[in-house]
């Protein structure tokens, strides 16, 4: 019953997201900061329902973030906006206690490598090319990336785990694991 009350109202559709973000430093320089906005795909927004979006973006852990967010709709044919200022909703003065591996962090990041993984999946039902071949590398990189900066396994990445207290049995008693050929650690964070 949910769903048919929530269909017979009127609904947000064709959301934008537009991410109007600057980054200051101490000296007085300015920068634009790119955000990825997830999900890419915004589905349309019933009465009495919400939907979740983040925006990832790097910054420098010394500077400060300001900005607004607008969040723009059509419900019953009539444009809305919202605008959502950066500097009421985050509190950037807590940036060094932050922890990539934050719950937040890797919702947004497992959706967005699901996001991903559906890209990759459909490029790879397409006949493959030259250009197909470059756009399935750049997809994977992105999902090893964001994998291995959140912590999230992927079906691009394993995990290897060692237990110290084992490590002090006898070489002989111990097994022989195959490390991956690639490791990586990243120091960058995503906000």
């Amino acid at each position: 019953m949910r769903t048919l009350s929530a269909a017979l109202q009127p609904r947000a559709d064709n959301i934008e997201m537009d991410w109007k973000l600057v980054e200051k430093f101490h000296d007085g320089k300015e920068k634009p900061i790119e955000v990825v906005v997830v999900p890419k795909q915004m589905a349309p927004i019933f009465p009495d329902r919400f939907s979740t979006y983040f925006g990832f973006f790097k910054s420098d852990k010394s500077s400060t973030i300001q900005g607004q967010v607008n969040f723009n709709c059509s419900v019953l044919g009539e444009k809305k906006s919202f605008i959502l200022s950066i500097s009421n909703a985050i509190l950037f003065n807590d940036k060094l206690n932050c922890s990539g591996s934050l719950p937040i962090h890797r919702l947004a990041g497992n959706m967005r490598m699901n996001e991903l993984i559906d890209g990759y999946h459909s490029i790879q039902l397409n006949e493959m090319n030259e250009k197909n071949e470059t756009e399935l590398k750049s997809i994977r990189q992105q999902v090893e990336d964001l994998s291995c900066q959140l912590n999230i396994l992927s079906k691009f990445t394993s995990l290897v785990a060692v237990d110290p207290v084992k490590l002090d049995v006898d070489p002989k008693e111990r097994v022989k694991v195959t490390v991956p050929l690639m490791f990586r650690r990243f120091s960058g964070m995503i906000h």
